[in-house]
């Protein structure tokens, strides 16, 4: 019963994100700085210590993998957390949080071992496709986005989340409603094509349509697979390009509204009205080029790369805690709380938002303050129990959720609770295949046992 409520506690804190995205990791708790998503996560994997017994049947390179992140945690960050001043103590849990995330991974599996392989698919198909016709009726006008007490930040917005996240969350959607033999779930053609028309037409964002696309092909193949013919990636290609047309062609609500004027100004041309060649060249400048953004980042990634290499820090990086990117961006080694004007990294926008940490990468968010060393961790952690659970039952949904987000995070930063959550999930939930398919029968009882999914 206990390790039931805490995987109900998991599975309601992943909800949330696949549904609201970046604004749902806001809701506030009682306690000041927690939120409720990292609060729901936390619990329900604490609460699956109480089947601890069961890590005995763990195999090896469960213990040496997760060994490693706890040393990474308990060793590296830990220290660095206490010898650092109070006011930079949150900065530090933040750097330090995919670890942290990580590292609760095993006992969430624990957790997850009290659900059925179905019922969590079916968690994921229905909350990326909730979240999809959120975003369908924000687009048209339905819902509108509005500040609530209930977020406890000043720039989130109920229903008001940027497109990265959104596209991997549809993407996954896409992929969860194929077919998934071992738990006798099959495909729904419909609601794929129809995730997929959505969120190519709404997402105007590169990071997000690129996740949404690896998804989608991650689908595509595991179905042309299952079924061996062309239809499926036929129907495909055709939704994207009527998406993309969709897009282009300014049949969005917003881009069809007639524009106000007032007495000194020049009535804007509508989108309908502008020639078919200059909105398209318009919006692949604007969504695909983004020479602004494309720039900022390159520049950052840059001052980091040299940075680094001048002060021979790749193996450890800098510390959590610090402000180290904004050194190397600036040679300041301590960060204003924002920049109205002066020296600041190019990721970063002047105005009263706190300064940016993250260089918009996760590779380099990753070495900036852990090293290459905490990297190869990471990375081990995310790669090692897809590959040895890679022929468990559902294990591609999983697999490529992490695939999805990681795509998203090459230009856009997810090291958040609102993609770390859903990856950690994505991480516990092969760590519990691993720890279903076991022989002792204590884990394996009431675990749905099914042969590999295609």
């Amino acid at each position: 019963m206990i390790s039931q409520t805490g995987a109900s506690l998991i599975v309601v804190s992943v909800a949330l994100l696949l549904v609201g995205n970046r604004w749902a990791n806001y809701f506030v708790t009682p306690i000041p700085g927690l939120y409720l998503v990292d609060a729901l996560f936390a619990a329900g994997a604490l609460l699956g210590l109480v089947r601890v017994s069961h890590f005995k049947a763990a195999p090896r390179w469960f213990w040496w993998l997760f060994g490693a992140v706890w040393g990474c945690v308990g060793i590296l960050l830990l220290p660095e957390y206490f010898f650092l001043p109070a006011t930079d103590r949150y900065d530090a849990l933040r750097d330090a949080a995919p670890f942290l995330y990580l590292s609760l991974a095993p006992f969430a599996a624990l957790a997850l071992t009290s659900i059925r392989g179905r019922t969590l698919v079916q968690i994921v198909r229905y909350s990326c496709l909730i979240g999809a016709f959120i975003a369908l009726f924000t687009w048209i006008g339905i819902l509108n986005p509005f500040e609530s007490q209930l977020l406890g930040s000043q720039f989130a917005e109920i229903f008001g989340s940027r497109s990265d996240l959104l596209g991997a969350a549809i993407g996954i959607g896409v992929l969860a409603w194929g077919p998934w033999l071992s738990s006798q779930l099959g495909q729904s053609l419909v609601i794929q094509g129809s995730l997929l028309l959505i969120g190519v037409a709404t997402i105007e964002n590169r990071s997000g349509l690129l996740a949404l696309l690896m998804a989608t092909a991650i689908a595509v193949t595991r179905s042309v697979r299952t079924r061996r013919n062309l239809i499926v990636p036929i129907g495909a290609v055709s939704l994207i390009a009527a998406g993309f047309v969709i897009q282009i062609s300014g049949l969005a609500p917003a881009a069809t509204s007639v524009p106000e004027t007032t007495a000194t100004s020049v009535p804007e041309t509508t989108a309908t009205s502008v020639p078919a060649t200059s909105r398209l060249l318009t919006w692949f400048q604007d969504n695909v080029l983004k020479p602004g953004t494309t720039n900022a980042r390159w520049s950052t990634w840059s001052d980091i790369v040299n940075g680094m290499t001048r002060d021979s820090t790749w193996l450890l990086g800098g510390s959590a805690g610090s402000d180290y990117m904004y050194e190397l961006c600036t040679g300041i080694p301590v960060a204003p709380a924002f920049v109205l004007d002066g020296p600041k990294c190019a990721v970063d926008d002047n105005g009263p938002e706190p300064v940016v940490r993250d260089p918009h990468n996760w590779i380099l968010n990753i070495v900036l303050y852990h090293g290459v060393l905490g990297l190869i961790v990471f990375v081990a952690a995310l790669t090692l129990p897809a590959v040895r659970e890679r022929t468990s039952p559902n294990a591609m949904l999983p697999i490529g959720g992490i695939i999805t987000y990681l795509t998203s995070g090459m230009t856009f930063l997810i090291s958040a609770g609102y993609a770390l959550i859903p990856m950690t999930f994505f991480v516990a939930w092969l760590l519990r295949n691993s720890l279903a398919t076991t022989s002792d029968p204590r884990i394996t009882a009431g675990v749905q046992k099914a042969p590999p999914a295609p």
